[in-house]
């Protein structure tokens, strides 16, 4: 098939528009569909996230109207009968779940391809045990009947193999979808909206939801003894549920004057780029699109040696150190390292993370 030429509609289905990387793939592999010719909908279980404005020209959106995925089926049944779509790609577990309890008994079906975020074992073990029973029952029967599984990392994929009860031939790897065309841009805009001014210190940056799996405690208790060696800043751009108790952590520490969390910025490149250091200080990971973004802008990274992607990534720690999850020692060590000389330029190794691969990838399963 000649998938320039493609004129078939498809479906990508996600719960919402808010900032992540579910979010962001989706909207990169729309762009991608829609520049090679295919019909796209959008489809959301709510409008809803500040990403709504970065939707691609020519992607349609349909909104499902619910709250929440399962209050959704119905309306996503109706949408698959009524546009019949060639194939749907469903992206993350809610939205998984959601679509494949709605294709059930549909005469007429599109190719259902689903893709996995985070290591299936950790998105149970983060829910109460009744919940858990109820995920892992709706994952064995709904997800064998899905034409393919995809898992973002070798690592993730192999998990859902293992846990799911999943044949292996029916699962595959595809990595993120992570630069643009137009990343190159983007990194290059201004870094004007916080100071990023060269005071003589080390700046050192994270970017990141504020929540457990991201592990910025560590990160922070890793700063601090960092900064007794030095004169350093750390800046940590996201948002999330932890933010008192970070900010309470950086206090005790004695390093909040050192320590900046603006929250969520649209663009955060210019910053990576004007950084001298990036670290992922992650618990676990399905993959790692923001490792990828820092090494595309040129800077030295570090990560976490957490379950699942920055070791992928990294090629064994070819292209920046990883250190064991949640050991600050470990991590200022690497930390210290680099600032004096240790890292490497790792954005050859980014570039392997395009959309258009991504892209073929996906096509391939959706409409090979």
């Amino acid at each position: 098939m000649d998938q320039g030429k493609v004129s078939q509609r498809v479906g990508l289905v996600v719960a919402s528009m808010r900032l992540g990387g579910a979010e962001r793939m989706t909207l990169n592999l729309a762009g991608e569909f829609v520049r090679r010719g295919l019909d796209v909908d959008l489809v959301l279980v709510e409008r809803t996230g500040p990403l709504l404005d970065a939707i691609p020209a020519g992607v349609r959106v349909v909104d499902l109207g619910a709250r929440r995925a399962r209050g959704a089926i119905g309306r996503l049944r109706r949408y698959m009968r009524e546009e019949r779509p060639a194939a749907l790609l469903s992206v993350a577990f809610q939205s998984n779940i959601l679509t494949m309890a709605a294709s059930l008994g549909l005469r007429r079906k599109p190719r259902i391809v689903l893709s996995v975020r985070n290591a299936y074992s950790a998105t149970l073990a983060a829910n109460r045990p009744a919940t858990r029973i109820w995920l892992s029952a709706a994952t064995r029967l709904l997800y064998p009947r899905a034409d393919w599984i995809v898992g973002i990392s070798n690592g993730t994929a192999e998990d859902l193999r293992r846990n799911a009860g999943l044949s292996a031939d029916r699962v595959r790897t595809i990595y993120n979808p992570v630069l643009r065309g137009d990343f190159g841009l983007l990194a290059a805009a201004p870094a004007d909206q916080l100071d990023m001014s060269d005071d003589g210190s080390a700046r050192i940056i994270s970017v990141g939801r504020l929540t457990r799996q991201k592990d910025q405690a560590t990160l922070l208790r890793a700063f601090a003894e960092v900064a007794r060696s030095r004169p350093a800043r750390l800046l940590i751009l996201g948002e999330g549920e932890l933010r008192p108790e970070l900010e309470a952590l950086a206090a005790e520490l004695g390093v909040a004057d050192r320590v900046e969390l603006p929250g969520v910025l649209a663009n955060p490149f210019p910053y990576m780029r004007e950084s001298d250091l990036f670290v992922l200080s992650s618990a676990w990971e399905g993959f790692g699109n923001v490792l990828v973004e820092a090494m595309a802008t040129g800077i030295p990274v570090i990560s976490t040696d957490c379950p699942h992607g920055p070791r992928e990534i990294l090629e064994d720690g070819k292209w920046g150190p990883l250190v064991p999850p949640g050991d600050p020692k470990a991590l200022a060590a690497a930390m210290i390292d680099v600032l004096d000389g240790a890292g490497v330029d790792a954005s050859a190794r980014a570039r392997e993370f395009t959309v258009e691969r991504a892209a073929d990838l996906y096509l391939g399963l959706m409409l090979g």
